[in-house]
Protein backbone atom coordinates (compact mmCIF):
# COMPACT_ATOMS: atom_id res chain seq x y z
CA UNK A 1 0.00 0.00 0.00
CA UNK A 2 1.03 3.21 -0.92
CA UNK A 3 0.94 6.55 1.49
CA UNK A 4 0.77 10.49 1.12
CA UNK A 5 0.05 12.97 3.77
CA UNK A 6 -0.37 16.97 2.52
CA UNK A 7 -0.60 19.30 5.13
CA UNK A 8 -1.93 23.24 4.69
CA UNK A 9 -2.61 27.03 6.70
CA UNK A 10 -5.62 28.28 6.04
CA UNK A 11 -7.23 31.74 7.30
CA UNK A 12 -10.90 30.23 6.98
CA UNK A 13 -11.31 29.44 10.74
CA UNK A 14 -12.98 26.47 11.64
CA UNK A 15 -16.87 26.66 10.11
CA UNK A 16 -15.40 28.25 7.44
CA UNK A 17 -13.03 25.13 6.47
CA UNK A 18 -15.90 22.98 8.06
CA UNK A 19 -18.61 24.17 5.60
CA UNK A 20 -16.19 23.49 2.17
CA UNK A 21 -14.71 20.08 2.77
CA UNK A 22 -17.74 18.93 3.86
CA UNK A 23 -18.59 20.27 0.38
CA UNK A 24 -15.72 18.76 -1.14
CA UNK A 25 -16.84 15.09 0.25
CA UNK A 26 -20.23 15.32 -0.85
CA UNK A 27 -18.34 15.96 -4.12
CA UNK A 28 -15.85 13.02 -3.60
CA UNK A 29 -19.12 10.64 -2.77
CA UNK A 30 -21.04 11.76 -5.77
CA UNK A 31 -17.78 11.63 -8.29
CA UNK A 32 -15.82 9.06 -7.08
CA UNK A 33 -18.37 6.62 -4.33
CA UNK A 34 -16.57 7.78 -1.36
CA UNK A 35 -18.38 7.07 1.92
CA UNK A 36 -17.52 8.97 4.98
CA UNK A 37 -17.98 9.84 8.39
CA UNK A 38 -17.51 12.99 10.34
CA UNK A 39 -16.50 14.15 13.57
CA UNK A 40 -16.10 17.70 15.03
CA UNK A 41 -15.08 19.29 18.31
CA UNK A 42 -14.59 22.90 19.24
CA UNK A 43 -11.22 22.68 18.11
CA UNK A 44 -10.93 19.78 15.24
CA UNK A 45 -12.86 18.41 12.40
CA UNK A 46 -12.36 15.11 11.29
CA UNK A 47 -13.35 13.09 8.06
CA UNK A 48 -12.97 9.40 7.78
CA UNK A 49 -13.14 8.30 4.11
CA UNK A 50 -13.23 5.31 1.88
CA UNK A 51 -14.06 3.30 -1.21
CA UNK A 52 -12.41 0.00 -2.59
CA UNK A 53 -8.92 0.81 -3.27
CA UNK A 54 -8.99 4.10 -1.26
CA UNK A 55 -9.15 5.32 2.39
CA UNK A 56 -8.11 8.21 3.93
CA UNK A 57 -8.67 11.19 6.70
CA UNK A 58 -8.97 14.62 6.94
CA UNK A 59 -8.03 16.79 10.11
CA UNK A 60 -8.89 20.48 10.32
CA UNK A 61 -8.35 23.02 12.93
CA UNK A 62 -9.37 26.94 12.52
CA UNK A 63 -5.82 27.09 10.80
CA UNK A 64 -4.18 23.92 9.73
CA UNK A 65 -5.69 20.90 7.10
CA UNK A 66 -4.06 17.84 7.13
CA UNK A 67 -5.08 15.05 4.53
CA UNK A 68 -3.60 11.65 4.85
CA UNK A 69 -4.84 8.50 1.86
CA UNK A 70 -4.01 5.01 1.13
CA UNK A 71 -3.65 3.80 -1.99
CA UNK A 72 -4.71 0.17 -2.06
CA UNK A 73 -2.26 -2.19 -4.79
CA UNK A 74 -4.07 -1.65 -7.39
CA UNK A 75 -4.06 2.29 -7.21
CA UNK A 76 -0.31 2.30 -5.93
CA UNK A 77 1.42 2.62 -9.36
CA UNK A 78 -0.41 5.95 -9.45
CA UNK A 79 0.65 7.38 -6.33
CA UNK A 80 2.53 10.71 -7.62
CA UNK A 81 -0.30 11.69 -10.22
CA UNK A 82 -3.16 10.99 -7.72
CA UNK A 83 -1.44 12.61 -5.15
CA UNK A 84 -0.38 15.80 -7.80
CA UNK A 85 -4.34 16.14 -8.39
CA UNK A 86 -5.37 16.07 -4.78
CA UNK A 87 -2.64 18.72 -3.83
CA UNK A 88 -3.85 20.85 -6.39
CA UNK A 89 -7.99 20.35 -5.80
CA UNK A 90 -7.27 20.90 -2.28
CA UNK A 91 -5.34 24.11 -2.78
CA UNK A 92 -8.18 25.14 -5.20
CA UNK A 93 -10.32 24.07 -2.73
CA UNK A 94 -8.96 26.42 -0.12
CA UNK A 95 -8.51 29.35 -2.44
CA UNK A 96 -11.78 29.05 -3.47
CA UNK A 97 -13.22 29.44 -0.58
CA UNK A 98 -10.66 32.01 0.71
CA UNK A 99 -12.31 34.09 -2.51
CA UNK A 100 -15.37 35.31 -1.66
CA UNK A 101 -16.00 36.22 -5.76
CA UNK A 102 -15.75 32.70 -6.02
CA UNK A 103 -19.24 31.00 -6.95
CA UNK A 104 -18.27 27.34 -7.28
CA UNK A 105 -17.31 25.02 -3.55
CA UNK A 106 -16.77 22.05 -6.31
CA UNK A 107 -12.86 21.42 -7.52
CA UNK A 108 -11.86 21.16 -10.22
CA UNK A 109 -10.45 17.78 -12.15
Amino acid sequence: MAQFTLHRDHALGLSGIQSHLQRWVEDGHHRFGLQSEQTATDEVLSIAFSRTGVSGQIHATATEVSLTVQLGFLLSPYQQRIEAVVAEQLDAAINASASPQSTSASPSR
